[in-house]
């Protein structure tokens, strides 16, 4: 993995967003005077995408087909590919690789981005990288460009943590396809795209612990919403809660209180701690969530059986928040698992059957036959070679 990363803003020239919302509204647009371009004669929108490896499924082709919310999309390679992959492999810069080119129909201009921007956020959770357009172009049948503009986006430096099987291209293909819709729900039900951005910026580089403090927190934020959608953040209601626990419990250390010579600064400190009790704790919770969710995840079924992964994963992120560092000196080993704990808990909220491709290890698993009461290394699995970006 690459240690050490950073950011670009692509920004556009003043005023050029302005035509956007006209293009796709006004019969005739006049742009500075000097081209004019007719609504009609727009087929197809194309998006310029930064980071996008075709090479790390092998595809044959210069080009793949998808079909997402009754569009067609064509997945094309820009005509220079090699060289630019060849430069952002060396230098691992952001570079323009490939385009989206999808139709227009009768969509409106708001829905084809929506579709560009979701398509990215699938591409960059299964590449494992930072996949964005920065521009996009306006074409007619014949794939001429009519008009280019440029976009404020953010992008982020190549590196790569693919969690879809690299064995068959239609592995790929089929969990674009097949997530898309559950994508697009599960966004506006937990804001997924904030939580690949999290993923994808710590697998791009920089400091493991801060990494790993950033994934853990938004495993943190997946299970909070979770609690809240299916009545887990309280274990009682409150109102039994204060009758039957919490007054009774505040009126026996206010007995102990008695003669005692504590501030009521930290009397009042004590009280508050009163109602954490009614949460359950993270670790819980976030056990309930992954059996609900059926995440590929191994959980025991016996108390006194050894720890499974997200105890293993509990206790390294208590230790990261509470003694800022690592439990072990194999700090790469332990990023890595935690990456793969959040890798596996999107493609169960994804309800993404399919081989997942852990980077950490070099192994794809079925995790639609994985047994979760076994650790995932003890899994049916396929050793599979990892790819060359990945050092």
């Amino acid at each position: 993995m690459n240690i050490g990363h950073s950011f670009k803003d692509v920004s556009t020239e003043k005023g050029q967003n302005f035509y956007l919302s006209l293009l796709m509204e006004a019969q005739l647009v006049t742009i500075g005077g000097a081209t004019e371009i007719n609504k009609e004669s727009i087929t197809s929108l194309s998006f310029a995408l930064t980071n996008f490896s075709f090479d790390l499924w092998d595809f044959e082709n210069s080009f793949f087909n998808l079909e997402v919310s009754d569009t067609k999309v064509k997945v094309v390679k820009r005509i220079n590919y090699d060289e630019q992959l060849n430069t952002m492999l060396a230098t691992k810069a952001p570079t323009v690789t490939a385009f989206f080119i999808i139709e227009v129909k009768n969509k409106e201009f708001s829905e084809i981005v929506e579709i560009a921007d979701n398509l990215c956020y699938l591409f960059s959770f299964a590449m494992g990288t930072k996949v964005s357009w920065i521009y996009y172009n306006y074409l007619n049948e014949t794939g001429v460009g009519l008009l280019t503009s440029h976009f404020r986006t953010m992008v982020m430096n190549y590196d790569t943590f693919p969690v879809i099987d690299l064995n068959s291209q239609n592995s790929l293909i089929d969990f674009i396809e097949n997530s898309y819709h559950k994508f697009v729900q599960t966004q506006a039900e937990y804001g997924l795209k904030d939580i690949i951005d999290v993923l994808t910026q710590a697998k791009s580089g920089g400091l493991p612990k801060l990494a790993a403090l950033n994934v853990s927190s938004a495993i943190d934020a997946l299970r909070a919403t979770w609690a809240e959608k299916n009545n887990w953040s309280y274990m009682f209601d409150d109102t039994d809660f204060s009758k039957f626990i919490r007054e009774p419990i505040k009126k026996e250390i206010r007995k102990g209180f008695k003669g005692a010579e504590i501030p009521e600064t930290k009397r009042a400190e004590i009280y508050k701690k009163l109602s954490e009790l009614n949460r359950p704790t993270f670790k819980t919770v976030l056990k309930e969530m992954i059996k609900t969710v059926k995440g590929a995840i191994q959980i025991k079924t016996d108390p006194q059986a050894e720890e499974d992964e997200i105890d293993r994963f509990v206790n390294r992120r208590d230790n990261l928040v509470h003694q800022g560092k690592f439990l072990t000196s194999n700090v790469l080993s332990e990023l890595y698992e935690i990456f793969s704990i959040a890798d596996r808990i999107i493609l169960a909220l994804l309800e993404y059957k399919g081989l997942y491709y852990n980077a950490g290890t070099g192994i794809s698993i079925d995790i639609g036959q994985t047994n979760l009461s076994q650790p995932l290394s003890e899994s049916k699995a396929e050793q599979v070679e990892k790819p060359p970006q990945i050092a």
